[in-house]
């Protein structure tokens, strides 16, 4: 599907095998995947290995945020625990028996919001990007690109959709 004479438009120069012109950049991007807003740079045949280093470390620091702020959490209620600390109802002044979830309202809620969600944001961030990684994993390891992932999708389902088409009028013509 490669011809060898292809030149870019935009770049006036030949474009090698599976490049595309990256509107964002401007320049024509061998084994073009994506241009990531992140790095802003685009994705492609030189970079995809520090890219995907990229996304591993990420994942390591949400995952290590998530670990140790779920360590200090549990720490912090094991030494309330221990030490005999109570809740106390606000408007009746009885004693709360503690529980886990008190102490989830009240470190989350009262005590350290914006760590609570900090920990939450780090532990989901870990699993979205541990999807993300395993998508590009995927997509190496088939030697294909997001861009040829899509391209190839749209056809299957243009694909699809004219057999559909020519499958209903065979049946047409022969209820004739």
């Amino acid at each position: 599907m490669f011809c060898k004479e292809n030149t870019c438009e935009t770049c006036k120069i030949d474009k090698p095998a599976r490049s595309k012109h990256c509107r964002v950049c401007n320049h024509c991007v061998e084994k073009f995947d994506h241009h990531c807003i992140w790095i802003n740079n685009c994705v492609g045949g030189k970079n995809y290995k520090w890219f995907l280093s990229f996304l591993f470390l990420h994942i390591l620091i949400c995952a290590y945020g998530g670990f140790a702020g779920a360590l200090i959490f549990f720490g912090e209620a094991h030494t309330i625990r221990t030490s005999g600390a109570s809740f106390v109802n606000t408007r009746t002044n009885a004693p709360i028996e503690y529980t886990l979830t008190m102490h989830l309202r009240y470190f989350f809620i009262n005590q350290e919001k914006w760590f609570g969600l900090v920990v939450i944001i780090c532990i989901v961030m870990s699993f979205v990007l541990s999807l993300f990684f395993g998508y590009h994993v995927n997509l190496a390891w088939n030697n294909e690109t997001t861009n040829e992932s899509m391209k190839k999708k749209d056809f299957k389902s243009s694909l699809d959709r004219e057999l559909s088409i020519v499958k209903a009028l065979i049946k047409e013509t022969d209820e004739w």
